[in-house]
């Protein structure tokens, strides 16, 4: 005679089978979702924006969204963080990834637009913070491009030349072996220099201009702020040495070109890190990464006033496109 299966048997087979299909976080389909702006500046609103549109493609989830605002010194200690019931926090630019920080709360977390830097150094500082960042629970996405894409951009523009000159400050230089290696991998040498924390960085920016044929502008607080890089770029200018900038506000400042992701993209890639994580495609979020999407800028009237004859702008965007695609099939 077959034993009989008892209801309470019936009912964990069931269990497990329910947990093996559907992961732990994966199985709250109306996840709540709280969005930390770091102020109602144009550049998080459109991340904001990004984010939302695209979420909303995914006809399989219904997400619940709670959208709060750093205005103000006084808007920001009303919101308290800590009593939020969210499943998951993303945090917009570097003042809302700081109150993330402050918060010290087990929720996970997104920081999006913030400089590799900042979000590093939080994560560094933070005993709290560090830890979930080490163990998938705060993840960012750096608002840097990657070195890589970069020194391709600056290769594919400068074909006759293989080597251009970068400028490391106090901050900047925490990067350099990355880009060092980017450039052995893209076959360009870098030829650098550095500037201390009390150097003028001027007369070394007029010898690494002098001694190089492109430059390659890699944003620091001391060596390459503002001021100094407006200093840069008319000197760059005056000496018809192209330089590869860091934003399409560089590009439209006097820089030859520069890759750049828009703040809907970054948002876009933010809903699709976010679904992976909702559906259990992704068992943790991911640590700290680039931007996925990029735009290309190009100054064509530099280009014509230094004598250099640029790409189509949708071709060597697409090769850019290509060659990251290619790397990532590798």
């Amino acid at each position: 005679m077959k034993p009989i299966m008892t209801t309470r048997f019936l009912c964990l087979l069931l269990l497990a089978f329910t947990a093996t299909v559907f992961p732990a976080h994966s199985a709250e389909k109306n996840p709540r979702i709280t969005l930390l702006l770091s102020g109602k500046a144009e550049v998080h609103l459109q991340t904001m924006r990004g984010f939302k549109q695209r979420l909303d493609e995914y006809g399989d989830i219904t997400v619940a969204l709670d959208v709060r605002k750093l205005i103000d010194d006084k808007t920001e200690d009303s919101i308290d963080i800590g009593a939020s019931d969210s499943d998951l926090i993303i945090a917009i630019g570097s003042r809302a990834t700081r109150k993330l920080v402050d918060a010290d709360i087990d929720t996970p977390a997104l920081s999006i637009v913030t400089p590799k830097v900042t979000f590093s150094t939080l994560m560094n500082t933070s005993e709290s913070a560090g830890k979930r960042h080490r163990s998938g629970k705060f993840a960012g996405i750096v608002l840097d491009q990657p070195p890589l894409r970069r020194i391709r951009l600056a290769r594919s523009i400068l074909a006759g030349s293989r080597s251009v000159g970068v400028l490391w400050g106090p901050t900047s230089r925490q990067e350099a072996a990355e880009y060092r290696a980017a450039a052995s991998a893209a076959g360009v040498e870098l030829n650098e220099a550095v500037v201390d924390e009390d150097a003028n960085p001027v007369p070394i920016i007029e010898d690494l201009i002098k001694d190089n044929k492109a430059l390659l502008a890699v944003y620091d607080s001391v060596a390459l702020n503002p001021n100094i890089s407006k200093w840069l770029l008319y000197l760059a200018y005056q000496h018809r040495v192209p330089v590869i900038g860091f934003s399409r506000a560089y590009v439209d400042a006097g820089a030859l070109a520069a890759v750049y992701s828009t703040p809907e993209q970054i948002g876009r890639q933010a809903a699709e890190i976010v679904y992976d994580y909702i559906e259990g495609n992704s068992v943790n979020l991911p640590r700290q990464i680039y931007p996925k999407y990029f735009s290309l800028g190009l100054n064509r009237s530099v280009a014509r006033s230094i004598g250099l004859s640029l790409p189509d702008e949708d071709l060597l965007l697409q090769q850019l496109m290509q060659a990251e695609e290619g790397r990532q099939a590798q």
